[in-house]
Order: structure tokens, then sequence, then C-alpha cells
């Protein structure tokens, strides 16, 4: 296929300090191989993502498991979902949430 996946450490930050202390690491990849598409496996590192697709250019994938309830992580899903080009799942009830809470289509 073709693909060449950039694996990042994980981390044992908040995710707060994990978006900025993360960003110079992902412009690094950037100028090494640029991507081809960006795949946010948590909202929690979406501003990193935003980011990064408005420095790119490149299409965004975000990955949820459900919603946390967390009020934070609300606001930032609100302010960014409708930038991903596509949003995955892995379930129905995920697939529920996140149209009834952000009003995606469920086909996005």
């Amino acid at each position: 296929m073709g693909w060449h996946v950039h694996e990042v450490p994980r981390h044992r930050r908040t995710y707060y300090e994990y978006n900025w202390l993360f960003l110079p690491q992902m412009l690094r990849l950037w100028r090494k191989r640029a991507f081809d598409v960006l795949r946010i496996h948590s909202p929690t590192i979406a501003p990193l993502g935003w980011f990064m697709k408005k420095v790119t250019g490149q299409p965004m994938v975000a990955h949820y498991h459900h919603l946390e309830g967390d009020r934070l992580l609300d606001l930032i899903s609100r302010a960014v979902i409708r930038s991903y080009s596509l949003v995955t799942t892995d379930s129905q009830f995920c697939v529920g949430q996140l149209t009834s809470a952000y009003g995606l289509a469920d086909d996005r």
C-alpha cells in the first residue's frame, strides 16, 4: 500500500502539556517526510492536530472511543470537530454520542 506510519511516544503529562511538548517533534517529522493524512487518536491532542492541519494543509482524521464527559474536552471537540476530514469510531454507541452532542451527520 505504500503506507509509512510515524509513531510517536506515549505522553506522561497532561494533554495540555503534551500538545506544546509534542509540536516541535511533529514539525520535525513533517519536514523530514510530509504526511498524506494526519490521524488524531484522541480529541485531547486536537489542538495540535488542528495546528498541523493549518500548517501542512493535509487532511485530518480523528478517532473517538466515547465522549469523556469533561467540559474542557467538550469545548475542544466543539471547536475542532467540523475541521476533521473524517471522524472514526469503534461503536454505534459513540456514533450516537457524536451525532447527538455535535450534530455531525452519521456518515462523517
